[in-house]
């Protein structure tokens, strides 16, 4: 077994909808304010994606952050995929995720099969998560 040390945070909007728009772009801001700011947040969410990425059925875009509380009380209407960061990125984005909201269905007939030989920080000069010094 292993140990969950990351986790992904994807903020789900409907991208037609100019409301839920303002209000991704909304929460998307307060959370680059924050890295500045908290020494909780160390990573800004790098890009708004405008229409469907990925497995991602909706506009969308991640957040990379340690405290779920704050997503949980900051959210508003948005959905939000939770899911770790392990080698297998399958299994983490359908039976180990959780949605904050109501469930999307996901993609994620690319990732069936695909592993990682090992599992590795997502931005290892932080030293977070899989990367912190034991």
């Amino acid at each position: 077994t292993f140990e969950i040390k990351e986790y992904h945070f994807h903020i789900y909007f409907f991208q037609n909808n100019s409301h839920q728009v303002k209000k991704a772009k909304e929460l998307f801001e307060k959370v680059q304010v924050l890295v500045e700011k908290d020494h909780r947040f160390k990573v800004k969410p790098l890009r708004v994606n405008l229409s469907p990425v990925g497995p991602h059925p909706t506009g969308s875009y991640e957040v990379w952050c340690p405290i779920e509380r704050w997503i949980t009380l900051n959210r508003g209407e948005l959905n939000v995929l939770i899911h770790p960061l392990t080698t297998q990125a399958y299994v983490d984005h359908t039976t180990r995720s959780a949605f904050l909201g109501e469930r999307s269905p996901i993609d994620v007939e690319g990732m069936f099969g695909y592993e990682e030989d090992e599992i590795s920080s997502q931005y290892p000069k932080l030293k977070l998560g899989y990367a912190a010094e034991n």
